[in-house]
């Protein structure tokens, strides 16, 4: 299934600080080497998640006293290193995720408190360095609803251009509910503003819940079917939607069931690997086009 329907994956834990630098100035590279082998034999494309982010730092860092000068140095050293290894393997990269609160201001993290508004600029600066070839991105989510974050998300995305700062794309990660669906219309409207910045939109880590949803097990599938026809049909129709990407193999292997406490089926593939509806519904609207993107994010103990 993974190199049949898909053309691309993503590492969902493995290129994250904490995997990749577990101790100052050790870096292990293992997991993620795994999936670009596995990658590169299926002749998939690569997306490397994340360089920086507020989450899953190591000890080290989280717990260190660390100046600015200092931190900064530490950040450009995990970014160069990481895109070194990787230059031409991995053909984008979020290098900032999830850098807004929920009204559209900056985050609190080590970086934001540390460095200053300036480590974004400073990390996508570092990264073009490190690979002119690759495209650089921030990711956020909840920026697919009308309000405050996503106006934030432009706000951010404009102001860094006005600085000469290479970014080439924004991500909409699309953790989405079947009680809370984005408005088509004001999604086009926001993917709209972002293409006028000649940016590239790539949906990131699409999921669907079915939890809280109101109907049968069946009814639940349908709607959550429609949501990825209606998402994927989106993307299709605005040109500067690169990417679909699924946030995991298949409902066996998604974080909704562990993040939220109860079960669930998120995904497009079953735990058995098979269709569901919303498979059949995503590969209709990309049949449509001549070269469908679809990819998907993977582990590496599902790549045996």
């Amino acid at each position: 299934a993974l190199h049949t329907h898909f053309t691309l994956v993503t590492t969902e834990n493995e290129l994250k600080f904490d995997q990749v630098q577990p101790e100052q100035g050790r870096f292990d590279f293992t997991a993620a080497d795994a999936i670009v082998e596995f990658a590169r034999e299926h002749g998939q494309q690569v997306r490397g998640h994340t360089l920086i982010s507020h989450a899953q730092l190591p000890a080290w860092l989280n717990e260190g006293e660390f100046t600015r000068t200092q931190l900064i140095k530490i950040m450009e050293e995990h970014i160069t290193t990481t895109i070194s290894r990787y230059r031409g393997r991995i053909a984008m990269w979020d290098v900032v995720n999830e850098p807004l609160n929920s009204d559209g201001t900056l985050r609190e993290s080590l970086w934001l408190r540390t460095i200053g508004p300036e480590y974004i600029e400073i990390a996508l600066r570092s990264a073009r360095q490190a690979d002119p070839s690759a495209f650089l991105y921030i990711n956020e989510y909840g920026t697919e609803i009308e309000g405050l974050k996503s106006d934030g998300y432009l706000r951010l995305a404009y102001t860094l251009l006005s600085h000469a700062v290479p970014l080439d794309g924004v991500g909409f990660q699309m953790h989405l509910t079947l009680e809370e669906s984005p408005n088509p219309s004001a999604l086009k409207q926001i993917m709209k503003q972002f293409a006028a910045l000649k940016l590239r939109i790539d949906i990131t880590e699409m999921d669907v819940q079915l939890q809280r949803g109101v109907g049968t097990h069946a009814e639940r599938l349908a709607a959550q079917a429609n949501m990825y026809r209606e998402i994927a049909r989106i993307c299709v129709e605005e040109p500067a939607c690169m990417v679909f990407s699924v946030w995991g193999v298949n409902d066996a292997h998604s974080w909704i069931p562990e993040h939220t406490g109860n079960p669930d089926s998120p995904l497009l593939l079953d735990e058995a690997y098979q269709p569901k509806p919303a498979f059949d519904a995503v590969m209709r609207v990309f049949g449509r086009v001549i070269s469908p993107l679809s990819s998907i994010s993977i582990h590496p103990d599902t790549t045996n």
